[in-house]
C-alpha cells in the first residue's frame, strides 16, 4: 500500500482531541511501564539491569551516557507494551487518534528501515486515525450496514493500493457499490446537511448537493476504513511487537559488547601504609590487569563480556610482597568498588634466622642485637667473598648454618663455629 490519505484529505477532516496517552500500565518481563508511549529511563534500565543481571545503579549511570541505546531500548519496549495492550488485551480504549500519532512516532523510529509486513502499521495507523477523526465529527451518523462493509472488505483485500479520501468518487465506485449503499448515503446527505449546515434538502442548490453528497461519500468510507483498520492494527501490532523484540535483543547485546565494572582503589604496604607503586592488580584468571600509579592508587574498567557477566575477583601482587590477595565483585555492586589492598612484605628467610640468632645473642647478654646484626653480616659479607662463593650459594649456605645452629642450641660453641670457617671471626669471645 503506496499512499492511504493525502496531506491535504487530513488537513480537510483532522478534528484534534484532547491529548491523552495510556493510562493502563503494562508489565513487560516484571518491569511495569506505566505509560508505554512514555518510556522513562527508570523503566528502560529497569528491565535491562533485570535482562542482564546488573544492578539498576550500574545500568542507569551507563545508559545515561549512551543516549542512543537509552532510546533504543525505549522505543522497543514502547512498540512491545503498545502491542501487547493492543493485541492481547484488546485495549481499544486507550487508542485515541492523537494517542496513535504518538504512537506512529515511535514506531517510525523503532523501524527506521524498511521491514515488510510489520511497516505497514505506520499506514494502517494513519489510515484509522483520519477515519476515526472524521466519524468522531459526525458522531451524529448511524452505524452503517453489515452489507456495506462486507463489501467494502472484500474489495479493500483485493489490491486497491491507492487511496486518497480525495479521490472519493473514484474509491466509491470502485470498492464501495453494493448493496443499501445508497439508502446509507441518502440518509448520510440529509443529516450532513441539516446537522452540518443547517439546509433541507429542497433548500439546496445543485452544487452545494455536490458537496454533500462528496462529504457524505467521504464519511461512509472513513467509516469503513476505521473498522477495516481496526480489524487489521492488531495483527500487525502483533508482528511489529514480534519485531522490536528481536531488535531489542540486538540491543541488549551491544550494552553487553559496551558495559564495564569501574573498579577503583589503592595498593598499599600493610605495616607502614605506604604507597605501593607498580604493584599488579587485575582480574583473576582473565589476564586482564594494570600497575598502579605514583600514589599507589589504581583504575580498572572490567568489560561485562570478559567475566561472561559473572561475579569475578580482583587481585593485587607486588614486588618484594608476598602472597596474592583478592576480592570478589559481582554485577549487583550499587555504587563503584573501591577497595584498599594491604600487602604484607616478603620476609627473607635468611634475615629471619639472621634475626633469631641475634636475638639469643643479646639475651645472653654477649652484645645487642642490632651489634650482633652488623657484625654477622659484614663477617657474612667477608667470608662469602674470601671463600669465592656466589651470592646464590652464600645465601644457601648461610641458611644452612643458622639452621643448624637453632637445632644444635646446646653444643654451640667456638669449636663448632671455628669448623664453619667463615664465620669464626663474628663469634669470637671479648
Amino acid at each position: 500500500m503506496k499512499k492511504l490519505i493525502s496531506s491535504t484529505a487530513i488537513i480537510f477532516i483532522f478534528c484534534f482531541v484532547a491529548q491523552t496517552s495510556f493510562a493502563k500500565p503494562v508489565k513487560l518481563d516484571g518491569v511495569t511501564l506505566s505509560d508505554p508511549t512514555a518510556v522513562t529511563l527508570n523503566e528502560v534500565s529497569s528491565w535491562t539491569s533485570n535482562s542482564i543481571g546488573v544492578s539498576d545503579e550500574l545500568m542507569k549511570a551507563f545508559l545515561e551516557k549512551e543516549s542512543k541505546l537509552l532510546g533504543n531500548i525505549g522505543d522497543a519496549l514502547s512498540v512491545i507494551g503498545i502491542g501487547k495492550q493492543v493485541y492481547e488485551d484488546d485495549d481499544w480504549g486507550a487508542l485515541t487518534s492523537t494517542t496513535l500519532f504518538v504512537v506512529k512516532n515511535i514506531f517510525s523510529r523503532a523501524f527506521p528501515e524498511t521491514m515488510g509486513k510489520a511497516n505497514l502499521i505506520l499506514v494502517a495507523i494513519d489510515a484509522y486515525v483520519v477515519a476515526v477523526n472524521l466519524v468522531k465529527k459526525y458522531f451524529f451518523i448511524p452505524s452503517m450496514i453489515e452489507g456495506v462493509y462486507k463489501y467494502y472488505k472484500e474489495h479493500r483485500e483485493g489490491g486497491v493500493v491507492e487511496f486518497d479520501l480525495n479521490e472519493a468518487e473514484t474509491i466509491f465506485n470502485t470498492i464501495v457499490p453494493g448493496p443499501y449503499v445508497n439508502i446509507v448515503v441518502t440518509e448520510m446527505k440529509k443529516q450532513i446537511a441539516k446537522e452540518k449546515y443547517g439546509f433541507n434538502e429542497k433548500g439546496m442548490t445543485t452544487r452545494f448537493k455536490l458537496k454533500v453528497q462528496d462529504e457524505a461519500r467521504k464519511l461512509l468510507i472513513a467509516q469503513m476504513e476505521q473498522r477495516y483498520q481496526k480489524e487489521r492494527i492488531p495483527e500487525m501490532m502483533k508482528v511489529a511487537s514480534d519485531k522490536a523484540k528481536e531488535k531489542r535483543g540486538s540491543y541488549v547485546n551491544k550494552v553487553k559488547d559496551k558495559l564495564e565494572m569501574p573498579i577503583r582503589g589503592v595498593v598499599v604496604d600493610a605495616e607502614t601504609s605506604k604507597k605501593i607503586v607498580g604493584a599488579k592488580v587485575g582480574v583473576k584468571e582473565r589476564g586482564y590487569a594494570v600497575y598502579t600509579r605514583a600514589n599507589g592508587s589504581f583504575y580498572l574498567d572490567v568489560p561485562y563480556r570478559l567475566v561472561k557477566g559473572r561475579s569475578f575477583h580482583i587481585y593485587a601482587v607486588g614486588k618484594e610482597y608476598e602472597g596474592e590477595y583478592s576480592q570478589q565483585i559481582t554485577w549487583k555492586e550499587t555504587k563503584t568498588p573501591r577497595i584498599r589492598f594491604e600487602l604484607n612484605a616478603v620476609v627473607d628467610e635468611l634475615d629471619n634466622l639472621r634475626n633469631e640468632h641475634c636475638e639469643k645473642v643479646g639475651i645472653v647478654g654477649l652484645m645487642t642485637k642490632e651489634a650482633c646484626l652488623t657484625q654477622v653480616m659484614a663477617a657474612e659479607k667477608v667470608g662469602c667473598k674470601r671463600d669465592g662463593l656466589s651470592e646464590e650459594e652464600c645465601k644457601k649456605n648461610l641458611i644452612e648454618l643458622y639452621k643448624a645452629l637453632k637445632k644444635l642450641e646446646k653444643e654451640i660453641g667456638e669449636q663448632y663455629l671455628e669448623k664453619r670457617g667463615i664465620f669464626s671471626e663474628v663469634f669470637e669471645k671479648p
